[in-house]
């Protein structure tokens, strides 16, 4: 009797009732979440341009820009308001939810704006400044002509050459290069990201010359760069 008693009552314990399911409020909920959603992602690209313009017309201060796509956190109360979503049956999670589809939604479109094809705000780069030296005809090594120079100065066609690229293209009339205390315009390479300037027959030395560049790209981005050649130009 005592092991029938304890095995009605084992069943007791496990007589367990599921809750109904309520299918009318688990329909109202998703579709709340649904337009919690769409509403913060349709709004991100809003904010993305409005990022764009202001980084383009603040100098380029890429933190106002990302202060305006914070902004649009703020606003994202009102909308839901707005589109009749009860905010008050929000929780946690729906708000966390929201504001990370709106960010990461933001954040994608405006780097995308920053970029080529849709924008350039990156000026050209100097990437590589190579020292051509020509003796008789023939192309003369570097460390040639450095051995040469230990003794005494030598006379040599000397050409300069800049490697300069850009994310877009640059402005080939824009490219200058100082020497002996002024700006001259550097010769394009068809096809190339070559930029070439002729000294002619020029005595070299033992020491260092520096020099600079300037450029632009096709857009109005600007640089200039100062290099150091560890060769003495005479001019």
């Amino acid at each position: 009797m005592a092991k029938r008693r304890k095995k009605e009552e084992a069943e007791e314990d496990y007589d367990y009732e599921f809750p109904e399911f309520d299918r009318k409020e688990y329909m109202l909920d998703e579709i709340r979440k649904g337009k919690c959603v769409y509403i913060s992602v349709a709004i991100a690209p809003i904010f993305s341009v409005l990022a764009l313009y202001v980084f383009r017309y603040s100098g380029h201060q890429a933190v106002l820009g990302f202060l305006v796509g914070l902004a649009g956190l703020g606003v994202l109360k009102t909308l839901f308001q707005v589109g009749g979503i009860e905010i008050d049956e929000l929780g946690l999670k729906e708000w966390a939810m929201s504001a990370g589809m709106y960010f990461f939604t933001f954040l994608a479109i405006w780097v995308v704006l920053m970029n080529p094809p849709f924008s350039d705000f990156a000026p050209p780069e100097l990437e590589d400044v190579v020292i051509e030296f020509e003796e008789d005809g023939e192309i003369i090594a570097h460390e040639y002509v450095q051995e040469n120079i230990s003794e005494e100065n030598k006379e040599y066609n000397v050409t300069i050459i800049a490697t300069i690229t850009d994310n877009t293209e640059v402005d080939h009339e824009s490219v200058q290069i100082y020497l002996d205390g002024d700006w001259y315009y550097m010769e394009h390479e068809p096809d190339t990201h070559e930029y070439r300037f002729d000294l002619g027959e020029i005595e070299v030395g033992e020491g260092h010359t520096d020099i600079a560049f300037r450029m632009e790209d096709i857009h109005g981005n600007e640089a200039e760069v100062s290099e150091r050649l560890d060769v003495r130009l005479n001019f």
